[in-house]
């Protein structure tokens, strides 16, 4: 089935690299376009967004279908939104100027260049400065490597817990600070050191593992060790 939906936020994953995953979301999360750039091609990205704005009409289709065939690099990177009303952004990133130009650019159907190059042309410019600004955050955070034991013991610490009684451990004051943590350091994800960011990914992967065991128990009530 066809449906033709209203463009609702944009949202970018940024990937350490520079690789930029763009897609063009419907208010149900649908995937109206799906494209990708680099930071470093500023202009590649801007004549990405100027002919999504002049589309007239888009075939909404489920995300995981649009993703098919992206990288899997992906799924290990940032993702920064914008749309026409707040949203909530990782650290780092401003939408400040973007909301009001996201909407002259996606808000009222096929949009001529004129309307769509100051957004696309500012979008350009904050995401490049959003991943020089991670990279040093990430720089800063590891200490010189002082802060890469802190994170290995954090990965043996979650590793060591399989047991079945303590499936609920998400949901215990130490998962949740863990949980915490862990987000607001995702900046480490876009590290240059490639070690670090590893470890790093290592470790929230183990979190998300730790989720999905106590969903097992806490909505399908089923309680068993975790593999």
């Amino acid at each position: 089935m066809i449906m033709h939906e209203k463009p609702q936020r944009l949202e970018v994953t940024v990937v350490h690299d520079g690789r930029l995953l763009f897609e063009l979301l419907t208010q149900r999360g649908l995937t109206l376009e799906i494209g990708e750039s680099d930071v470093d091609d500023a202009g590649r990205t801007v004549d990405l967004l100027l002919a999504w704005a002049a589309a007239p009409a888009r075939e909404a289709r489920p995300r995981w279908q649009a993703r098919t065939d992206r990288s899997p690099d992906f799924r290990d990177g940032v993702t920064v939104a914008v749309s026409s009303e707040l949203t909530t952004r990782p650290a780092g990133w401003s939408t400040a100027g973007l909301r009001s130009s996201f909407d002259r650019a996606f808000g009222a159907g096929a949009a001529p260049a004129s309307e769509a190059r100051p957004f696309a042309e500012q979008l350009a410019s904050a995401l490049a400065r959003f991943l020089r600004r991670s990279r040093e955050t990430a720089r800063v955070r590891l200490a010189g490597g002082a802060y890469v034991p802190v994170m290995q013991e954090a990965l043996e610490r979650l590793r060591g817990i399989v047991a079945v009684e303590d499936q609920m451990w998400h949901d215990t004051l130490e998962g949740q600070a863990f949980a915490e943590i862990v987000s607001q350091e995702r900046v480490l994800a876009l590290s240059e050191d490639a070690a670090a960011r590893e470890l790093h990914l290592a470790v929230a992967g183990q979190l998300s593992s730790l989720y999905n065991w106590y969903m097992d128990l806490a909505k399908g009530g089923s309680a068993h060790p975790r593999r």
